[in-house]
């Protein structure tokens, strides 16, 4: 828009008029003042933000350094000003400075990757997080991901907070089968999303304080990234009917196995680094985790070796991931709780885990279970913290699957159940941990801190988990 106001003045100077014609160009003036005001206000500068992002491997995680991201005004392609390009860093990172609030679609090249991009990704004031996990240009399978942030209703991005995609119908992945935690910037990442069944897909966030939240009907094409913005509100007051926190004797509790109350004590993975790997972002050295909160919590595992292996095969092989002379498994059984005068009840605790990565699947090995016993002493299986299916990277024996994900450093989760169904009953809480086999044991096994049992329903499906099902046979290498 151009500058109108000096010509404007310029004009009516010039012009010798009657009074009859006074009026008229008062008018002309006046609207052409207006016109000049508007022009004015068109010209102030638009609000620009940041937009922040990672790329790595899908399979490997490693950094795509030196790959060029790409983010252009969608349905601009093309026109000045509505493209810019950035290459990523020795870190994984990128970063686009002061661009302009608006919708965007990127994408991201490298000469060993396929291309992988994200359309209509809403800029506001905020900024964006956006990461990129291209498959390498070999692998057959078509993936996907997803990634975004996820705030409270103020803006406030929301650290520790559970995000999980299932398929839009639970059948086909049977539940949630990968599953990550938000970083202190409230930025989450999920990728190498299997394509080949279903590209309808559901996510679940979890965040405690908080109603959990679940996005329906996400359609993932073949080498795209969903940038998502959850927004999460804070939960209803409810009554507590159960709580153990561990800091005090376990009264009622019935262990075995390797199941036993730990308190913090710097112990570190004897496995490591002859017999299993770490995570590359994890920084800990093999050291087991402090509990979620005060001084101690439960782990299935053994303090002296600071894993699960048990006694180790003298004929164990460097990075087998960590031979056992034998399987091993255990259950940790609650005290009996009163669900009496409730019609809604739901389970809460926090985990946080480190199994194995050849096969970890919910009908595979290191079994984590939660069930409830009823009046009857009848099993119920609650669900598993198994993911659904098994990576998919070749040599994987002495690599970690973790709570945090494949190959990903283990953090504290946050897991609900509902219970709803046992309302007016009582029930004991069982934790089973089963190894199956002496494969693959050298990781530092499963730890469980504050649980709850409130008087609120949860609307969460974790998995459809079909025990009719055969537990699968050991794959080979």
């Amino acid at each position: 828009m151009h500058q109108h106001n000096s010509s404007t003045l310029k004009f009516t100077k010039m012009i010798q008029t009657p009074k009859s014609g006074l009026r008229s160009i008062l008018i002309i003036f006046l609207s052409m003042l207006v016109f000049s005001t508007a022009c004015e206000k068109d010209q102030t500068p638009p609000v620009k933000t940041d937009i922040h992002g990672v790329a790595y491997d899908a399979i490997t995680f490693a950094s795509l350094e030196g790959a060029v991201v790409t983010i252009l005004v969608t349905g601009k392609s093309g026109q000045s000003n509505s493209e810019w390009q950035t290459n990523v860093g020795a870190e994984g990172e990128f970063v686009f400075k002061e661009i302009p609030v608006g919708t965007y679609d990127m994408y991201i090249e490298h000469e060993d990757y396929k291309q992988m991009f994200s359309n209509n990704i809403g800029l506001t004031v905020e900024g964006a997080f956006v990461a990129f996990l291209p498959a390498t240009k070999d692998l057959e399978y078509p993936i996907g991901g997803i990634t975004g942030i996820v705030t409270n209703t103020d803006g406030t991005p929301l650290p520790n907070a559970n995000v999980a995609i299932s398929a839009q119908l639970d059948s086909i992945t049977n539940g949630y089968f990968a599953s990550v935690t938000t970083n202190k910037n409230g930025q989450f990442f999920i990728g190498a999303v299997p394509l080949q069944s279903t590209q309808e897909f559901k996510v679940r966030c979890i965040a405690e304080r908080y109603e959990p939240q679940t996005l329906q009907n996400i359609n993932i094409l073949n080498n795209e990234m969903i940038v998502m913005h959850v927004i999460m509100e804070e939960e209803e007051p409810s009554d507590l009917i159960f709580y153990e926190g561990f800091e005090g004797e376990m009264t009622g509790w019935n262990n075995t196995g390797f199941w036993h109350v730990h308190q913090n004590t710097e112990i570190y993975n004897s496995a490591y680094p002859d017999y299993v790997k770490l995570a590359p972002n994890d920084y800990s050295a093999g050291r087991i985790p402090n509990a979620y909160k005060g001084s101690r919590m439960a782990w299935y595992g053994e303090a002296e070796a600071g894993n699960f292996m048990g006694d180790q095969s003298p004929n164990d092989t460097q990075l087998s991931g960590g031979t056992s002379v034998s399987p091993n498994n255990g259950v940790m059984i609650s005290p009996v709780i009163n669900l009496w005068g409730h019609t809604e009840a739901s389970l809460h605790f926090w985990s946080w885990f480190e199994i194995e990565s050849v096969n970890p699947n919910q009908y595979g090995y290191d079994k984590m279970e939660i069930s409830v016993l009823n009046s009857n002493g009848e099993t119920k299986l609650l669900g598993k913290l198994n993911p659904y299916i098994d990576p998919i990277i070749p040599e994987r024996r002495a690599i970690p699957y973790t709570s945090g994900g494949f190959n990903q450093a283990p953090v504290w989760k946050y897991e609900t159940f509902d219970l709803s169904h046992y309302a007016g009953t009582a029930i004991r809480l069982k934790f089973s941990f089963d190894t199956r086999d002496a494969l693959y044991n050298g990781f530092r096994g499963w730890f469980i801190d504050e649980i709850s049992i409130i008087d609120r329903a949860v609307n969460d499906t974790k998995s459809n988990f079909d025990p009719s099902q055969p537990l699968m046979e050991r794959s080979t290498y």
